[in-house]
């Protein structure tokens, strides 16, 4: 009777734990998701591209609303990483990057990409504190969380195995950086003031030789 309990135990236990690492993976892919809607959502809320359909204050919601969520899957996938049984992850792995005995780059990214993301998070608590350039600065490091994020769902992710997710998380990440890059306003003032510095440089040669 009591073997028989004991192998009931181990079963229930080893369903746990592939209950547990789906439940996981799917908790980083939504968060991957849900970070990407937020940052397009910004990117539509500073160009003002759906002003005429959508109100400002509710694209401003939304984008709130969804990098929130983001947010708190982020902090969820990394505690319950802990929870796994027998699992690689330790509690320093989640304090200081490149110590995970699994995956030393891929946790790492994961690390850093939830630190900045935290840190986006507080800056809109201290937006006041810290005035609206400084903010704006720090607020455009969400393109440097995403792009860690989307390495380490790459480095790491359970579909990385797959050369169709693998493609798609990619072109999803590169599509995204380059629009809100080349939508930047001072990404879209560069040509101007290349052209600017190369003209005053022209002139200061010409005045050199005369």
């Amino acid at each position: 009777m009591n073997i028989i309990k004991l192998i009931l135990a181990a079963i229930g236990l080893v369903f746990v734990g592939m209950m547990l690492l789906w439940v996981l993976g799917w908790v980083g892919s939504l968060l991957s998701w849900v970070f990407w809607l937020g940052l397009m959502l910004g990117i539509v809320l500073r160009d003002g591209w759906a002003v005429e359909r959508i109100r400002p204050a509710t694209l401003a919601s939304l984008h709130q609303t969804a990098t929130a969520c983001g947010l708190t899957l982020g902090i969820v996938h990394a505690l319950t990483q802990l929870a796994v049984p027998g699992g690689p992850t330790r509690t320093v792995d989640l304090v200081i990057p490149f110590l995970h005995r699994g995956h030393p780059l891929g946790a790492a990214l994961g690390l850093l990409a939830l630190d900045m993301m935290i840190a986006l998070g507080a800056s809109v608590l201290l937006r006041r504190r810290l005035g609206y350039h400084k903010w704006r600065v720090l607020h455009r490091t969400g393109y440097l969380a995403f792009a860690l994020l989307i390495g380490h769902v790459l480095a790491v992710g359970s579909g990385r195995r797959s050369y169709v997710v693998l493609g798609a998380v990619a072109t999803v990440g590169v599509v995204t950086i380059a629009v809100g890059l080349t939508t930047a306003g001072w990404v879209s003032r560069l040509p101007d003031r290349l052209a600017d510095l190369l003209s005053a440089d022209r002139r200061r040669r010409k005045v050199s030789i005369q």
